[in-house]
Parts: structure tokens; C-alpha cells; sequence
């Protein structure tokens, strides 16, 4: 998994980097660094982070994110995951190739899910 360790999440001082809205308090990874959990406080919630640049050259890689059913709420079907490819080749510098469906954002450096 570690699909997080893809995306600059804390920088040297540990200090968490990703912006978000409609979220209470940082999103907490779990123990594997495969995703997060989070509390939403509205309707509809967005995270921008980084391509986190790790010198290493590992190609197109896809990766799927999830929202899960809660306690006191339920995931639509239709909006439950995302898909976004990331060309990680020498020539590119880390950037977004396409988003999935429920993808709202993106540029070379950035993410809005």
C-alpha cells in the first residue's frame, strides 16, 4: 500500500501540509500509510496536497481512495472513490495524468479530492 507516501504530508519540522475544508482537525493516517480518516462537518469536504518528489523513478502509478460508510452517516454509491494516476518518469517531475469521477481539482502539483 503506503499510497500516502506518494503526497508531501508533513514537512521537516512535522508540521501537517495539506490544506482541507469541511474537516474537523488533520486527517489522521492509518497505521499502514494506505490512507486517513477523517471527520467531515459538511456536505462536501476537499484536501489539496503535494506530489511528494522522492527521487526515485517508478513510472504511471494509479491509486484508488475510498470514502467509507460511517456510524452516522452513508457513502453514495455513485461518489464513494477516486482514481488518480500519477506519472512518476524522469521527464515529468511527479504530476497528475487524470482524475476520477469524483476528482474536483488537479494541476502538475496539487490535488483537490
Amino acid at each position: 500500500f503506503a499510497s500516502l507516501g506518494e503526497f508531501a504530508i508533513y514537512d521537516e519540522l512535522g508540521n501537517f501540509l495539506p490544506t482541507y475544508t469541511g474537516l474537523a482537525g488533520d486527517p489522521i493516517q492509518n497505521g499502514d500509510a494506505s490512507g486517513f480518516a477523517a471527520t467531515m462537518t459538511e456536505n462536501t469536504a476537499t484536501i489539496t496536497l503535494d506530489v511528494f518528489e522522492d527521487g526515485e523513478t517508478e513510472g504511471v502509478q494509479r491509486y484508488t481512495y475510498e470514502l467509507l460508510d460511517g456510524e452516522i452517516y452513508g457513502v453514495s454509491a455513485r461518489a464513494s472513490e477516486a482514481t488518480i494516476r500519477i506519472d512518476d518518469s524522469d521527464s515529468s517531475g511527479g504530476q497528475f495524468l487524470s482524475t476520477g469521477a469524483n476528482l474536483l481539482n488537479f494541476d502538475a502539483s496539487q490535488l483537490s479530492a
